[in-house]
């Protein structure tokens, strides 16, 4: 079972590289499942989040993790992505989020209003283009000051 604490990483690739829809889909699949059957009652799954941080108009990309899951999640990534330089972060990124006393001005969920078996695109449905290519488009047209925050 994992530890409370959770520890964060940033995670860079190359701008030009060239990723495939199945190598985020290898990486999340080798995740841990949560337990199933009468094990889920005394269980549960490590939480993984992954967020994208779009802070003074520069990029970054964070996984989440329990501590004790860092070296496991490391390889799994650098399985999936052979060049991805991962670095365990020894400040957190997100406590200003926690701290600043003026509330955001804009937060926003989004959900599926059909039932998830009514599912969104799949990675096989993108052929031609990447599934994040319309998020990374909005995030570069913040403008300078502006902190925006995705969290998977």
């Amino acid at each position: 079972m994992s530890t409370n604490r959770r520890v964060t990483l940033e995670l860079r690739t190359a701008r030009d590289a060239e990723h495939t829809a199945a190598a985020a889909a290898q990486f999340l699949a080798a995740l841990p499942n949560p337990p199933s059957g009468i094990l889920h009652f005394w269980q549960h799954a490590p939480i993984f989040t992954f967020e994208i941080l779009n802070q003074g108009q520069v990029t970054f990309f964070f996984a989440t993790v329990p501590q004790d899951m860092v070296d496991y999640v490391k390889g799994q990534l650098t399985a999936a992505y052979p060049e991805i330089l991962v670095k365990v972060l020894e400040h957190d990124p997100f406590v200003e989020f926690r701290q600043d006393p003026t509330p955001p001005q804009l937060v926003a969920t989004l959900r599926q209003t059909a039932p998830h078996h009514f599912s969104l695109k799949t990675h096989q449905d993108f052929k031609e283009t990447d599934p994040l290519s319309s998020v990374l488009s909005t995030l570069s047209k913040t403008m300078e000051g502006d902190t925006v925050l995705i969290q998977f």
